[in-house]
């Protein structure tokens, strides 16, 4: 029996334990509550992006339910971690499903997703990843499993319209090997805009997460003559701190971009001006409006404000990585806007029907687009640099002339 055959069967046996009742329909004001399963990866890889996730997403229900609910229905969050065992996240989500969770919230990367994504399909549970970029995590469940944030080569895309609009026109990408579709193929998304606006890309350099040190491929860029204008990698904290460090020091000074992986303060771990020109791309970040005027138009970016301010009242401290924690809160805000489309029905079709189906709807973040965009949603990217040991935003923007996802 091939590997694919008995990874099917053993997702047809758990998918047969879950009961019936996860897919009764409930309507608007009944009072039933709508139950929001979150298949966590607080740990690994996965640790970087779920840990605000979920803090994020709970935050979010909390403030829901003190608003009365969604369409009259009480919301309850049920978190599970896979723990550092990939294979877990099928059972997990079974176990989910089998408490009742009429739609998923899922892991940050697809290899770490792919048991529960086929898990949640085959019992028609509709799955968001939080956190996740990457456009291979809803391969083959189209109208099922979405993505909660822009695709990779979204933001791919807008980082080299921006470092194109700042004058850079060299670029060295650094990828690895490692967590393929997102450590490789972001730096070629990046690559591929880059070169498309006029830009020269001058070298690709590989190299392995958590290695003794990046001195030598740094080294190699530090020679290049001229140097480039930016070197973009998805090398990502703790690792990212390491190599910035690894480029100062070897004398390269020029602007290091990277992505949303590396929205945190471990950027600054090993020394706050080695990420002096660090640029970005992320799902939020807090800025209050310069007026104070009552009528002051609400941006984006001070949405994301407001969210910091109350998610630190709440919790008594601020989230560690603002643009994936608020990712947590727009896992729910989409949740809530397709409930409310399917006129307060939380039946799993309708809710998976309802997210398929949106607009133009405000999420914490900003505003997001489903339909006709085949579950990786249309959004705005924003785009912050790193100075003097803290970040500050320097644009939001929806980037055009986004290449299409690499099958992986």
């Amino acid at each position: 029996m091939s590997r694919r055959a008995r990874r099917a069967l053993a997702v047809g046996a758990v998918v047969a334990l879950v009961p019936v009742a996860a897919c009764t329909q409930h309507h608007e004001g009944d009072g039933t509550p709508l139950v929001i399963g979150y298949v966590a990866a607080r740990a690994g890889f996965g640790a970087i992006a779920d840990v605000d996730g979920v803090d994020g997403a709970q935050f979010e229900v909390d403030r829901i339910n003190r608003s009365g609910g969604i369409a009259g229905h009480p919301v309850e969050l049920i978190v599970e971690d896979i723990g550092p065992d990939l294979s877990r996240s099928g059972d997990v989500a079974a176990a989910l499903i089998a408490r009742g969770a009429q739609v998923l919230l899922g892991p940050p990367f697809p290899d770490e997703g792919r048991g529960a994504i086929e898990v949640a399909a085959a019992a028609g549970i509709p799955m968001l990843s939080v956190t996740s970029t990457q456009p291979s995590f809803v391969d083959g469940h189209e109208g099922q499993t979405f993505l909660t944030t822009f695709g990779d080569n979204a933001q791919g895309a807008a980082a080299a319209q921006y470092a194109y609009g700042t004058g850079a026109r060299t670029a060295v990408t650094i990828t690895s090997p490692d967590v393929h579709s997102y450590t490789d193929l972001v730096p070629r998304y990046f690559a591929d805009t880059f070169v498309q606006r006029g830009g020269l890309l001058v070298g690709t350099y590989d190299v392995h997460l958590a290695q003794p040190d990046f001195d030598a491929a740094a080294a190699t860029i530090a020679a290049l003559d001229p140097p480039p204008d930016v070197v973009y990698t998805t090398i990502f904290p703790p690792d990212l701190a390491a190599l910035l460090h690894a480029l100062r020091t070897a004398g390269y000074s020029g602007a290091v971009y990277s992505s949303d992986a590396s929205d945190n303060a471990g950027v600054f771990a090993v020394d706050p001006a080695d990420a002096d020109g660090l640029v970005v791309t992320t799902h939020g970040f807090p800025q209050r409006p310069r007026s104070t005027l009552l009528f002051a138009p609400r941006t984006a970016a001070s949405r994301v404000a407001e969210f910091v301010d109350a998610f630190t009242h709440s919790t008594g401290h601020a989230p560690a990585a603002v643009g994936l924690a608020a990712l947590g809160a727009d896992s729910i805000d989409i949740i809530r806007a397709a409930v409310e489309h399917a006129g307060g029905s939380t039946a799993p079709a309708d809710i998976a029907a309802g997210i398929a189906s949106l607009d133009g709807v405000t999420v914490t973040t900003g505003r997001v687009t489903y339909a006709g965009q085949h579950g990786i949603p249309r959004k705005a990217v924003y785009i912050i640099e790193a100075r003097d040991g803290a970040f500050h935003l320097r644009s939001v923007v929806e980037p055009t002339d986004v290449p299409q996802p690499y099958d992986t």
